[in-house]
């Protein structure tokens, strides 16, 4: 019995390095592309309410996506307070969506974060927009479009939508 288990294994593990030497890349559960409309999506925020994407229509859209674990992610989030102060209450809104497992709150009130942060633990979203890095960025326009998209930490405070 142990040595069909260890075979069948071993043929698994050879087949998937086969794969792999072909030159397969790994497929995503999802994608989101520059020129595309923004998949939809739902998640709650720190303060218990409810977030829908499709609701900011009519507004520029920072959409984040980041962990309190990720050093580069920590790095650009004053830059995106920064950001927040300058764009409140104007056509912009920032969502942050944390890929993180754990609470996140203490990491949020100690940095003085007040743009809207939606914990993502099952990293459901992520996976919709094709993240395979954090943190990434998407700018979806006024329309839902996705205008750009960006990989790695970034100085937002001087950001124009």
């Amino acid at each position: 019995m142990k040595k069909i288990l260890f075979l069948s294994l071993a043929i698994v593990l050879l087949l998937a390095g086969f794969a792999l030497a072909m030159g397969e890349k790994p497929r995503m559960s999802g994608s989101a592309e520059i020129g595309k409309l923004a998949a939809d999506f739902t998640l709650t925020d720190l303060s218990g309410q409810e977030i829908k994407l499709s609701d900011y229509r009519g507004k520029t859209v920072f959409l984040n996506f980041w962990a309190t674990w990720c050093p580069p992610c920590r790095q650009e989030m004053p830059s995106i307070q920064s950001l927040y102060q300058k764009t409140a209450g104007k056509d912009m809104e920032i969502l942050a969506v944390s890929l993180d497992r754990g609470d996140i709150r203490s990491f949020v009130e100690q940095g003085k974060y007040s743009f809207k942060i939606l914990p993502d633990p099952k990293g459901e979203i992520g996976r919709q927009y094709g993240v395979t890095g954090i943190p990434t960025t998407f700018i979806i326009d006024k329309n839902g479009v996705i205008k750009q998209r960006a990989v790695g930490s970034r100085d937002w405070s001087g950001f124009k939508p």
